[in-house]
């Protein structure tokens, strides 16, 4: 689990650009009526489940840093944590105003 920093945040980088189409892909196949909404729930619980093992990777990653005898690379280990903090604040926010979107299009038919 312990990998390289630089390739730990390309591997967040890239995770964060695929949650930003996960979140697309979610809103389209939630309208698609059930197995659209299976698709999109499962996508939802994979991307979430992904960026929480980044997190941890990265918290990891610090703490085999505390411990190792080398000590170099500090800035991409906290890079990692702070980039993967942020990922996930983004995945947060970007559905929070999905679901408002959603919820202020439909306000009129409650």
């Amino acid at each position: 689990m312990y990998k390289n920093p630089k390739k730990l945040f390309v591997f967040i980088l890239l995770a964060t650009i695929a949650t930003l189409f996960n979140i697309v892909l979610v809103l389209l196949f939630a309208g698609m009526g059930i197995v659209g909404q299976i698709i999109a729930l499962l996508s939802f619980i994979l991307n979430t489940l992904t960026l929480l093992y980044l997190f941890v990777n990265s918290i990891i990653s610090i703490v085999k840093y505390i411990s190792d005898k080398e000590k170099k690379n500090l800035g991409f280990h906290i890079l990692n944590l702070l980039f993967s903090i942020f990922s996930i604040i983004v995945f947060i926010v970007i559905y929070i105003l999905a679901i408002g979107l959603v919820g202020l299009v439909l306000l009129p038919f409650l």
